[in-house]
């Protein structure tokens, strides 16, 4: 029963954790695609094995593509947690400064995720019609009507309230 265990490896260093994300930023656009076929599979294989490669040059603990691998979703957990909580922290009442202590490897992480970690931010319903302009117009003598202006993408469309 003891055969099966995974052997416990030294936890990673901050040097070797800035190695790998620096690593990750040569191969993200293999390793971070999103496609699953099996072209693409077999690529990021490759692209892990090259790193683990190259990650292994240069240190003094040799660590296998699985601890890599491993290590690397973590890192990937953490980078969200992160964020999420540091956007939290950002946008609670009390102001202050941020209670979530800066981590510049999580940045890093963040960072080359991209959009995956952050989310969508600020996005617009690109199909509502944006009012540009308001404006009153004199029509027929006296009498005043306000004219607002919506624009579309692709088109310019005049709404026209009740006459005052």
């Amino acid at each position: 029963m003891a055969e099966n265990k995974r052997k416990r490896c030294q936890n990673f260093t901050f040097d070797e954790k800035d190695k790998l994300v620096k690593l990750m930023n040569t191969f993200k656009n293999v390793i971070l695609n999103k496609k699953t076929d099996g072209t693409t599979n077999q690529a990021k294989n490759e692209a892990w094995v090259n790193l683990c490669t190259r990650f292994n040059s240069t240190g003094t603990t040799a660590r296998s593509k699985e601890s890599l691998m491993r290590v690397w979703e973590k890192m990937k957990t953490d980078a969200k947690l992160y964020k999420a909580l540091s956007k939290s922290s950002h946008n609670g009442t009390g102001g202050g400064p941020s209670c979530v202590k800066t981590d510049i490897i999580l940045e890093q992480v963040s960072d080359l995720m991209g959009r995956a970690c952050t989310g969508i931010t600020d996005v617009q319903d690109s199909d509502a019609d944006q009012i540009t302009e308001a404006s009153s117009l004199p029509i027929l003598g006296d009498e005043t009507m306000e004219i607002l202006i919506f624009q579309n993408e692709n088109e310019m469309l005049l709404f026209l309230p009740v006459v005052q």
